[in-house]
């Protein structure tokens, strides 16, 4: 493998779709949502009954409270950290993976990759269970990307 580079700045609707990306993958948000949209539906057709109260609070919370307070959660955390919006310029080579922002530089050998994996529009490489970096697919050039996914992602 040649040294593949790439150089990015992650804007906030990066890091929100990312972000929300990430969170609706897990089965308990999808289930957690899906109970809410049939509790929404189960309050609508108990209407005359005085117990929907209870269904409509719990589903209108499971499915528009939540992703609309994670929006804002994510806004300000993205405006509070200035690592977050920093250029950043990704290095791969045969052994590490070497990251350098205007405050921070770190290399990482690639063994020690937790894992890499692909949205529409994103790689994210995980440094752990928890942590990853966000590349946007744009910021490779057409050849970068292929030979990026035929090392990383087969």
């Amino acid at each position: 493998m040649g040294k593949i580079s790439v150089t990015t700045q992650i804007t906030l609707k990066d890091y929100i779709n990312v972000s929300y990306y990430t969170f609706y993958r897990k089965w308990t948000t999808i289930s957690s949502t899906i109970m809410g949209l049939l509790m929404l539906f189960l309050s609508l057709t108990i209407l005359e009954n005085d117990k929907f109260f209870i269904p409509l609070v719990l589903g209108l919370f499971l499915v528009f409270f939540l992703p609309i307070s994670m929006y804002f959660t994510l806004k300000k955390i993205y405006n509070s950290h200035n690592r977050l919006k920093e250029q950043v310029l990704y290095e791969f080579d045969e052994d590490n993976m070497t990251t350098t922002g205007q405050s921070f530089s770190s290399t990482l050998s690639l063994e020690n990759l937790y894992s890499v994996t692909e949205s529409k529009n994103y790689i994210l490489v995980w440094t752990s269970s928890r942590v990853a970096s966000i590349i946007p697919k744009r910021n490779f050039s057409g050849e970068q990307l292929q030979l990026f996914k035929s090392v990383f992602l087969s």
